[in-house]
């Protein structure tokens, strides 16, 4: 019990006050409890300063320390299972939208793959001799015809 307590002090000394004595009225203890509480962690008073202040004896102020302490531990365990369960839920949906956005990245690289193979074709295609009968419509012959000069240039050469 001693190193649960330890343990729990630790704890909340790392909290700052104000956010000490949230927790403490969530936890649904008394004005008294949460000055116990904070006086113990956050300032670090000593049981019998702690006495003093609140005007009552030291074995009243354990007894009304342990039940704090009982009250802070029962909260912070239904916080921490309140807490697993939003992790569990959001990590479910985490899942189901890689899961999603997996199937679209397949279907992404699918028609990538595609369009490489349409652009590769298209680009052979200027190294392809198509013959004149099968363009449609029939090409007109005096566009679509040439013929090799066989005589000598005109001109004058010195």
């Amino acid at each position: 019990m001693e190193k649960r307590r330890l343990l729990l002090k630790a704890c909340l000394k790392k909290i700052d006050e104000a956010s000490l004595r949230t927790i403490c009225q969530k936890a649904i203890l008394t004005d008294t409890e949460t000055d116990i509480i904070a006086m113990t962690c956050c300032r670090d008073h000593d049981i019998r300063y702690i006495a003093d202040t609140l005007n009552v004896s030291q074995s009243t102020l354990q007894r009304k320390k342990m039940k704090a302490v009982e009250k802070l531990l029962f909260r912070l365990r239904i916080e921490n299972h309140h807490s697993m369960d939003e992790i569990r839920t959001l990590e479910a949906t985490v899942n189901s939208f890689k899961a999603e956005q997996g199937v679209i990245n397949a279907q992404m690289i699918s028609n990538i793959s595609v369009m490489q193979n349409q652009i590769a074709v298209l680009n052979s295609l200027t190294k392809t001799v198509i013959p004149i009968t099968n363009v449609c419509p029939e090409p007109m012959q005096r566009y679509n015809s040439w013929t090799a000069s066989t005589g000598t240039a005109s001109g004058t050469t010195t």
